[in-house]
């Protein structure tokens, strides 16, 4: 697989990171308060402290992983891994997040917990990936992260305008909301995940190009 290759199956792979962590990020808000009803319209005349609680629990997991992720890529011994576990918390996320219920709504602490672990995996993970696209070309960078910012950002905003322009969505409806919250966010990564098994063997590639060239820069 070459450098070309490389560029566009990590591409994609970072905006399914993206998708990932923003259209969840975006949508939980409105999962709690119509699915789980956390605040409810016609008692509550204040924000419930729950609205705020379960994102803090959600992004203080996410920096806490960012902190140690080095140190669980190098456990792994490989970015695929990494990648893999990420993914594994966010299928198990998203998979209590279909079948939660109000009456068991507090367990979404736990979930909220799992999401942020995987979600920061992912992303960290994909982050990782393009480093490696680029490797010591220092002058496309600006390049490379400025093609994918604008494909994270159209992917993100087609998926959240579709959804909340929809009939479904203004109804408040359950099943919608659980889909969007939960089904889209873990496809988006099911599909990273299969493109970095596709590129693994390409990936092995740069990082053993990006190796050669360190070390031919050092002894020059």
């Amino acid at each position: 697989m070459c450098i070309r290759d490389s560029f566009y199956i990590y591409g994609i792979v970072y905006m399914s990171a993206r998708i990932t962590v923003n259209v969840c990020s975006s949508m939980l808000q409105f999962y709690l308060v119509n699915v789980l009803q956390v605040a409810k319209e016609d008692v509550q005349k204040e924000t419930p402290l729950e609205l705020g609680l379960i994102p803090i629990c959600m992004y203080s997991s996410s920096v806490l992983t960012s902190i140690f992720l080095t140190r669980i890529c190098t456990f792994l011994g490989n970015k695929k891994y990494t990648y893999t576990l990420g993914l594994v918390f966010v299928l198990g996320a998203a998979g209590s997040l279909m079948v939660l219920t109000p009456e068991y709504k507090n367990l979404v602490y736990l979930s909220a917990l799992a999401l942020g672990f995987g979600q920061s995996t992912c992303l960290n993970t994909a982050l990782n990936f393009i480093s490696d696209v680029i490797g010591l070309r220092g002058t496309s960078g600006a390049f490379v992260f400025g093609a994918y910012s604008f494909t994270d950002k159209f992917s993100n905003g087609i998926i959240l305008y579709l959804a909340m322009a929809s009939d479904l969505f203004k109804n408040k409806d359950e099943m919608f909301l659980r889909v969007i919250t939960a089904v889209i966010p873990a496809s988006a990564a099911v599909l990273g995940w299969a493109l970095v098994l596709a590129g693994s063997h390409g990936a092995r590639a740069l990082e053993q190009k990006n190796f050669q060239e360190r070390n031919s820069i050092r002894r020059g």
